[in-house]
């Protein structure tokens, strides 16, 4: 079985041209299908237009159900990206007021940390500075780690207590946001939303072809619009597939708080 993710993520413009082009193809079916019932049953069927409207409500629910869990998702990944870089923050303040070579080493090392957090956020799906910052990432928390426990075995005061606690929240906040940024729609929901769409364009279809009428202006302009939205609901609910990004100003806002520079994204 292929992977519907991989195969949906190549391009969203392809995505959303076969999905059209599928989608006026149904459109067709679907006419002819009521074409021919017209032509069978000239009196026509009481119940069809409440099967259509049935179909078409089904679709509307469908599609608003995945952009309000969509919209949730993002809420979500801003929300782990604010903890995370808040964390940090929190952290290196700590740090600072400790002071000493071990404080200022912790310092200076959470502010590498930051940056690279920043990359692994900001970057686009497939990009090779996402593994490239997750590496970085893990050998900056065993540096860190390390001197945070020195701190603690030389002073067992309040302080070097709050700071373990801080950077411990730290990266519990890096492990939080990595889950947030590697979730993508499940490919069942996907499915569902391409199977709705067909079917709904096909009783639209159908319902032309009862009616003898049909404009293909009106079905190009209603099969694109529903592909945006389709595209537009996988691209928020997941992590990173498209041209979406999350956003993270608050990366960049504290690495300015702390006097650093922000690493270069990509366009």
């Amino acid at each position: 079985m292929f992977d519907l993710l991989e195969l949906v993520a190549k391009s969203q413009i392809l995505f959303i041209v076969i999905l059209a082009v599928l989608l006026v193809a149904m459109n067709e079916l679907g006419r002819r299908a009521g074409s021919r019932k017209r032509a069978s049953e000239p009196e026509g069927d009481d119940t069809t237009g409440l099967v259509i409207g049935s179909v078409l409500g089904l679709l509307a629910f469908v599609l608003a159900f995945n952009l309000s869990a969509a919209t949730s998702r993002n809420a979500d990944r801003l929300a782990s990206a604010m903890g995370e870089a808040n964390a940090v923050g929190t952290a290196w303040l700590q740090a600072k007021a400790i002071g000493g070579p071990d404080g200022e080493a912790v310092a200076s090392a959470l502010g590498d940390y930051l940056n690279e957090r920043l990359i692994f956020a900001g970057s686009r799906r497939h990009d090779p500075a996402i593994d490239a910052a997750d590496t970085r990432t893990n050998e900056l928390q065993s540096v860190i780690w390390d001197r945070v426990s020195a701190i603690v075995e030389a002073r067992t005061d309040p302080v070097a207590s709050s700071l373990m606690n801080s950077v411990n929240n730290a990266f519990d906040a890096t492990t939080e946001m990595r889950f947030a940024m590697g979730f993508v729609m499940p490919p069942q929901l996907i499915w569902l939303l391409l199977g709705m769409n067909l079917v709904g364009m096909g009783a639209v279809g159908y319902k032309f072809g009862l009616s003898g009428r049909s404009n293909l202006l009106v079905v190009v302009s209603l099969s694109v619009l529903w592909c945006i939205v389709t595209a537009e609901i996988i691209d928020l609910g997941s992590g990173r597939i498209w041209s979406f990004r999350t956003d993270v100003r608050t990366y960049i806002w504290a690495l300015e708080s702390m006097g650093l520079s922000p690493a270069s994204l990509p366009d």
